[in-house]
């Protein structure tokens, strides 16, 4: 994973997209706590060692979240106004709260969102949703397979 992150680091380093890179484990841990969740080794190496692109977007027009802009799909979308209509996926993606953005796509045409779960020994899988409106699939079972 790390190797993959470190190209991801030279990617956005030729970009204007700039590295945030101010977490620490206890970061980690407080969010875990707070929002009752557990984020996953692979998905914690990627806060530590890179934590978004600054709210810029890449030259692929990707923009990665910091972990204080982590926030699940409800309360991201609960005032969204425009196109696509993301308030849908209230009624469409269940369970709302355990999917947590952590990344766009030109402009929230997409939006991409990882689930998670309360106790990391009993999940196999940590589901990788591309949204669009209340739409989504899955497009990966892991934040290192996506």
């Amino acid at each position: 994973m790390t190797h993959r992150l470190s190209a991801l680091q030279s990617l956005w380093a030729t970009t204007d997209a700039d590295l945030i890179k101010d977490i620490t484990e206890d970061n980690i841990t407080d969010f875990e706590q707070k929002h009752r969740i557990s984020i996953p080794t692979d998905l914690q190496e990627y806060f530590l060692y890179l934590n978004g692109s600054r709210g810029e977007y890449d030259d692929n027009f990707f923009r990665f979240y910091p972990l204080d802009n982590f926030l699940n799909v409800r309360f991201k979308f609960e005032d969204w106004i425009g196109m696509p209509y993301y308030k849908d996926l209230n009624q469409t993606l269940f369970p709302i709260e355990e999917c947590f953005v952590f990344a766009d796509y030109l402009f929230h045409s997409l939006t991409l969102a990882i689930h998670l779960y309360k106790d990391k020994e009993s999940v196999l899988d940590n589901y990788i949703y591309c949204l669009c409106g209340g739409k989504y699939k899955i497009v990966a079972k892991s934040f290192t397979e996506f």
